[in-house]
Formats: C-alpha cells, sequence, structure tokens
C-alpha cells in the first residue's frame, strides 16, 4: 500500500529540490538547528553514543561484505548483525548506499528478518540524516516490501524534525502518514503529530501551492496507473504472483490509500479532529481539519462541518477557505451513469463536490476570522512539543538503555549458536576422517 516506485521518485519529489534542499548533519544530531522544535537533548546523544563503542573495532566493509555473502548463500544472518552494520552506515561514502540497500532489501526476505531490532531503524533515520540522504531514507521508508522500514514515535519525530527544519513539508506530511497506519496518537500528544503541525505552520506561505501540488500530482499518478493497469489486461505477459492470503475485496479507505494527496489529506483530518476535540472551534485546528477532508476527497462530511461553521460566528480564513475551493475543484469525480468499482478507490460524486464548494463560496462571502491560523497552529505544536518533550526524552534514553541490553543478550546468544555451529562442524569432519580412514 505504501509502495513508492524507484523509477518515480524523482518525480514525485522534484519539486521540493528548488528551493528547498536538505542539509547534511555534521554529527549525528548534535547540531540541531535553532529553526527545529525538537531541543538537541530530546536526541539523547550521549545514550545513543555509548551504546555503539563497544564495537568501534568492527569494520563495518567487511561485515557488509559477509553479510551480502551470507545473505547470497541463503545462510543464516543475525539481526544483530544487521543492527551493527546499520550503525556503521554514517562513516561509509555516499556511494556505498546502493551496497547498503542492497544487503537491507536481501535481508528483509529472510526468515531471521522477523527478529530485526528496534535499534536498526534507530540506526538508519540518524545515519541517513548524517549523510544529508533523509530524502533517499523517506523513499526507503515508503517501500514496505523492499526494506521494511518499521519507525517508532521517536525515530518519526527525529526525521520529522529534520524534514521540518529543511522546510520540506510534504516528505514530512508524508513520514507522519506513514507513522500513523502504526500507531495513532492515543497516549497524550505524541511528537510525532506536533511534528505534522510544525511542518504545515512551516508551510504557510506556499501552503495553498502546496496542495494544489499535491493534488495535481495525486490525479495525474492515478490516471497514469489506470492507463497501465489497462494496457497489463491487455497483455499475454501477465505475471501472477502467489500470495498467502485472499485480499478482501472491498477498499479500504485506510490502508488502501496510495495517493499522496490523499495520505496528507487523512492525516490533517485526523490531527485536525483531535485538536478541535480539545480546543473547540480553535482556527488551527478547524483548518486542519477543512483542508484534510478536502485533500481526501471527503465532500460528504466537509459539508456537514461547513454547514456547522455557517451557524457559528467566524475561524475560518479566507486563505483557508481558497486553499479547500482549489482542492475540491482538482478532486475525481464520477462520470456521467458510472459508480464505484468495489475494490478500487470510490470517486466523488459530482453533487457532493458542488454542494461543499457553494458552502465554501457562501462562506467566503461572510466577514472572515484574522489570518493567523498558522502562526496558532505553529504555537499550539511548540507548546505541546514543550509539555511532552521531557517525558518523551526520558522514554527515549530508557529505550536505548534497552537496546543495549538486547543487543548484548542478542550477541551472547549468537555467539553459543556459532560456537554449537563450529562444534559440530567440528565432530562431522571427524567423523568424517574416521570414516575415511576404516
Amino acid at each position: 500500500m505504501l509502495r513508492l516506485a524507484n523509477n518515480g521518485f524523482a518525480k514525485h519529489f522534484g519539486w521540493l529540490k528548488h528551493g528547498h534542499q536538505l542539509l547534511p548533519v555534521q554529527s549525528t544530531f548534535q547540531a540541531l538547528s535553532r529553526r527545529s522544535i525538537l531541543s538537541a537533548s530530546f536526541s539523547c546523544p550521549d545514550a545513543w553514543q555509548s551504546r555503539l563503542s563497544a564495537h568501534d573495532a568492527v569494520s563495518g566493509l567487511d561485515l557488509g561484505n559477509g553479510l551480502l555473502r551470507a545473505l547470497d548463500r541463503r545462510e543464516p544472518v543475525a539481526p544483530v548483525d544487521v543492527d551493527i552494520y546499520a550503525n556503521k552506515l554514517d562513516s561509509f561514502e555516499l556511494s556505498y548506499l546502493p551496497y547498503f540497500s542492497n544487503v537491507l532489501a536481501k535481508f528483509r526476505v529472510t526468515q531471521e528478518s522477523l527478529g530485526k531490532l528496534e535499534s536498526t531503524d534507530h540506526a538508519l533515520v540518524r545515519c541517513m540524516i548524517s549523510l544529508g540522504q533523509a530524502e533517499l531514507l523517506v523513499d526507503w521508508l515508503r517501500d514496505k516490501f523492499t526494506y521494511g522500514i518499521f519507525l517508532d514515535q521517536f525515530s518519526a519525530s527525529l526525521l520529522i524534525d529534520h524534514l521540518y527544519e529543511a522546510g520540506d513539508a510534504r516528505l514530512a506530511a508524508l513520514v507522519a502518514f506513514d507513522h500513523a497506519l502504526q500507531d495513532l496518537p492515543s497516549d497524550g500528544w505524541p511528537c510525532t503529530g506536533l511534528m505534522l503541525l510544525a511542518s504545515i505552520s512551516r508551510a504557510a506561505d506556499q501552503l495553498s501551492e502546496w496542495t494544489t501540488a499535491v493534488s495535481a500530482d495525486a490525479n495525474a499518478d492515478s490516471e497514469e496507473a489506470a492507463e497501465d493497469e489497462d494496457e497489463d489486461d491487455d497483455s499475454s505477459d501477465t505475471q501472477h504472483l502467489i500470495v498467502d492470503y485472499i485480499r478482501r475485496p472491498n477498499y479500504d479507505n485506510y490502508f488502501d490509500i496510495e495517493e499522496e494527496r490523499l495520505q496528507v489529506g487523512l492525516t490533517l483530518a485526523r490531527v485536525g479532529r483531535r485538536l478541535l476535540a480539545e480546543w473547540p472551534g480553535q482556527p488551527a485546528g478547524l483548518a486542519c481539519l477543512l483542508i484534510g477532508l478536502a485533500a481526501w476527497e471527503k465532500p460528504d462530511e466537509l459539508l456537514s462541518v461547513l454547514r456547522q461553521q455557517q451557524q457559528q460566528p467566524p475561524a475560518m480564513s479566507e486563505s483557508t477557505l481558497l486553499v479547500v475551493d482549489s482542492l475540491l475543484g482538482s478532486a475525481r469525480c464520477l462520470g456521467n451513469g458510472k459508480v464505484n468499482e468495489p475494490g478500487k478507490r470510490p470517486r466523488c460524486r459530482p453533487e457532493a463536490i458542488e454542494e461543499a464548494r457553494a458552502a465554501v463560496k457562501a462562506l467566503l462571502k461572510a466577514p472572515s476570522a484574522e489570518e493567523s491560523w498558522h502562526a496558532e497552529l505553529s504555537a499550539v505544536a511548540r507548546r505541546l512539543v514543550a509539555e511532552h518533550e521531557a517525558k518523551s526524552a526520558s522514554r527515549l534514553a530508557a529505550l536505548y538503555a534497552e537496546f543495549a541490553r538486547m543487543r548484548l543478550a542478542e550477541l551472547r546468544s549468537h555467539g553459543d549458536w556459532l560456537r554449537k555451529r563450529r562444534l559440530f562442524r567440528d565432530v562431522k569432519s571427524r567423523l568424517d576422517d574416521l570414516v575415511g580412514e576404516q
């Protein structure tokens, strides 16, 4: 569902390269800019570095070569070796990344990958940012089938904070969506959701262009995908893949979402609802909800919210309504006489789109609120981060201590297995010699 073809990555994200360049970090998370919303203490650099010192003598190149040889021979690979290898990534040259990604992809399809240590993904985030390759990491992150990278709220927050600092709001929102699929905000306000808020507020000056660009890309990609699907149906060389499960025939309007526009919209809508639940009538939460529903292409739910606003004092800015109207105008609708097909993404009813746009136009004629929701959104994010950051940082430090304990236990277990394997080979070799002597 979150697959992103490698050959389409440049097309998806090429528009961000003009004026939005990711900046390399000299040492991993030791020099966060003042523009970052997280403090330097959140990343617990001392706790992270202390767990790596025990493996300074290990050669990353030799370890990588050994892992690749074992994977090519279909020999068992210890997850702890992959973890140490990932922690060595920032010591390599950039030209080494394709080799590393090859090891990562081959390890994912092994039985041993089920025991992958959680610290491995933390190491990937820190090392890729240190190398200035956060954008490439997002590509790997969204290609679950190839790389199998799953971030927790701490590593996702660190990555989103870096993207926020670099001004890449779109990438930050996609990382937040990816994390929301795994860990919905249920325990207070996790920093991941707050990073999304900060990213959107950072893109306030070009929010309309950003959402419109996402919409245009999504529609173009959907049309290309439909054309490719038609061509595949007519081809006699279609390859069939055997799977161990039967897919549900219905379209899941959550896990089956592939278009970036819908992914961003879903995440914004959920964050907006959460804000409004805690602070009813807040302009920042209302703007998130409206823009999210429009980007998610939910005109019926959007119309219900708009009608409620018509009965209340103005709480929306004109810029918010214009973005909503632009997104509604670019939504994909059903053609005349057509209905939604089971198992495919449903399209909007033209009547629902027109009703929602009419409600937006009616609100545009009424007095609008002060255009301050961008600043308020940023203030909300910073205030909530300040409240929860200390608790999150202490949990992260404890998590790194647990990582160190688990790694030591894995090393001991793997060492015992190697000794038994070596003993078995010695005994077998001795038996073969005895048989040969007889």
